[in-house]
């Protein structure tokens, strides 16, 4: 992790999920999710993004987008990059990530676009 980065507003603590899968007793694959870190994150709601045109971009981008998500750069416990497979658990909410940005390329801050998922 690189050194010295302040906070930025990450306020809240969430899970990143990343899916799993087990086998049942007749040996079917059961697809769920496993936690692989607690990050801080700062959360925006996308309505409140409507300055500076960022919340129309998204919303051609992916018409659903509810949220930002930027967090400090990091990869899954395997080393993997994080993909828009995995997920945020946000309370008892779900963020589906529909598009990451390592911004400026540096890895020091992603930035994801996620939707509400049920």
């Amino acid at each position: 992790m690189p050194p010295n980065i302040r906070s930025g507003g990450r306020s809240f603590k969430v899970g990143l999920q990343k899916p799993s899968s087990t086998k049942n007793n007749y040996g079917e694959a059961v697809v769920g999710w496993s936690t692989d870190s607690k990050p801080w994150v700062k959360i925006t709601p996308m309505m409140d993004l409507t300055r500076g045109g960022e919340y129309f971009y998204a919303k051609q981008l992916h018409s659903n987008i509810s949220h930002k998500v930027e967090m400090r750069y990091q990869t899954l416990s395997t080393g993997n990059a994080i993909t828009p497979e995995c997920r945020f658990r946000w309370g008892a909410k779900y963020l589906k990530i529909l598009s990451i940005t390592n911004e400026s390329e540096m890895d020091r801050k992603l930035v994801f676009r996620c939707a509400e998922d049920q």
